[in-house]
């Protein structure tokens, strides 16, 4: 485990990673990522929760954002707030579901912040 904590003591800028593959090149500022692939140049914004998830070159996660079994495309951003992988029916409408239950979100979608399934 590794839990970072900003040099300007700021609580919501803490963070906890576990059983993680991080490239070089991310900008992690806080947030929890757990059994989760980052690839070069993904950015994790404070409160973020990225659990059992593949993130490919510059995804970018927003505050508070949550990303539970998903793979995201390269250059994905996700706004603060939003939920991908907790509401599979109404995700399926819009992104590739596995038969696992492993949300694929392609390049660059249209993701809003208030999705239906942000609950």
């Amino acid at each position: 485990m590794i839990l970072l904590t900003a040099s300007d003591g700021v609580p919501d800028r803490e963070g906890r990673i576990t059983n993680a593959l991080i490239a070089q090149g991310c900008l992690l500022q806080g947030g929890r990522i757990d059994r989760s692939v980052l690839s070069p140049d993904v950015w994790i914004e404070p409160e973020a929760d990225v659990q059992e998830s593949i993130l490919l070159d510059g995804v970018h996660i927003g505050r508070g954002a949550q990303i539970r079994r998903a793979i995201l495309d390269r250059g994905t951003v996700i706004p603060p707030g939003a939920r991908i992988g907790y509401d599979l029916i109404a995700e399926s409408e819009e992104f590739t579901l596995s038969e696992k239950g492993i949300t694929v979100v392609g390049s660059a979608p249209a993701i809003r912040a208030t999705h239906q399934y942000t609950a």
